[in-house]
């Protein structure tokens, strides 16, 4: 799918603000760039073939390649290298991709608490706005802040259960050298039996298999299930924003992005006009209606409340035409 296509279908199911839009765009930039990485060395490896057998290395068979002799190894430990790239790339993208998904709950957690939300999470402290957000409760934290219930034993999203075990996975990469920890061991065994089915239809392994090899081995699979999952917890966060954001809060979102958007007149009918089109596109999920928009305009100082959005002039012309032939008709 293309980024264009996939934007096309984010814009019918998701309410595409400022901070969500960044998201889309940085988590599809690594999705390409990475899946051109894992392409680049399975090209590698199919052009290595040409050289099989030969005792040169490979700045000395391919003298043209930017920085070659930095992997200055003959074809047969080049093929042992790239054959594992997607341990080592894995090692890579799924600290990167799950630090752009926190970075966006974060960031979103900031705008609600401007929004008049007050962060709460779980966590030892009995006042929840008083515990401290992180990439474990982060979610969480967002239904908590809408004023939404904790969740239940055993009822978690299965989309949040696989990013604790992504969360797991980076935790170990990062924090203990590739090594497998009580606490990714805690966390695959705690798994639901949607979870694990879950995993194992995008991984295609079983996430029991993550705590047996020391340090981690990472599958290629498992690159596109991080890229999957976060996607899926980004559209479901959303979905929860829609549901506890008011109907005037997001207005006022969309006129502000709006108007930092376009370079139309404020209190022009060319600007009103392009805004309710701008409110279909990127904020349908918040049912925001003309009323809601110009309300929130004219809150913000950018509408006049006494004025009326008159039609465009090719509508006028048009029915000024039909008149005309109705007229003849008659």
């Amino acid at each position: 799918m293309t980024n264009k296509q996939e934007s096309s279908r984010t814009f019918a199911t998701c309410v595409e603000f400022p901070l969500f839009r960044a998201y889309e765009s940085s988590r599809q930039r690594v999705n390409n760039g990475t899946m051109a990485l894992l392409a680049g060395s399975k090209l590698a490896l199919h052009t290595l073939q040409l050289t099989k057998g030969s005792e040169l290395l490979l700045p000395e068979i391919f003298p043209g390649v930017d920085h070659i002799r930095k992997f200055n190894l003959t074809t047969e430990d080049a093929n042992e290298i790239l054959l594992d790239a997607a341990n080592h790339l894995g090692a890579v993208t799924i600290p990167y991709v799950l630090a752009i998904h926190t970075n966006f709950v974060m960031e979103t957690l900031k705008m609600l608490e401007g929004l008049g939300y007050p962060n709460k999470a779980r966590g030892n402290k009995a006042d929840l706005t008083k515990n401290d957000v992180n990439t474990s409760n982060m979610h969480e934290a967002v239904h908590l802040s809408l004023g939404m219930p904790p969740f239940a034993a055993r009822s978690i999203p299965t989309e949040y259960e696989l990013f604790d075990v992504l969360r797991a996975m980076r935790n170990s990469l990062i924090h203990a050298g590739g090594r497998v920890t009580s606490d990714l061991k805690a966390t695959v065994r705690g798994m639901s039996s949607n979870a694990k089915g879950d995993w194992l239809r995008l991984a295609r392994r079983d996430a029991s298999t993550i705590i047996l090899d020391n340090p981690i081995r990472i599958t290629t699979n498992e690159i596109f299930t991080t890229f999957a999952v976060t996607k899926k917890v980004g559209r479901t966060l959303n979905a929860v924003l829609q549901t506890g954001i008011s109907t005037s809060q997001w207005a006022r979102i969309c006129v502000d992005d709006f108007d930092d958007q376009t370079s139309k007149f404020v209190r022009s009918d060319p600007w009103a006009r392009s805004l309710l089109a701008y409110g279909a596109q990127y904020y349908a999920g918040a049912k925001l209606d003309e009323a809601a928009l110009l309300g929130a305009a004219e809150a913000l100082g950018y509408w006049d409340a006494s004025r009326e959005i008159p039609p465009r002039r090719s509508v006028r012309l048009a029915s000024i035409e039909n008149s005309k032939t109705a007229n003849s008709i008659q």
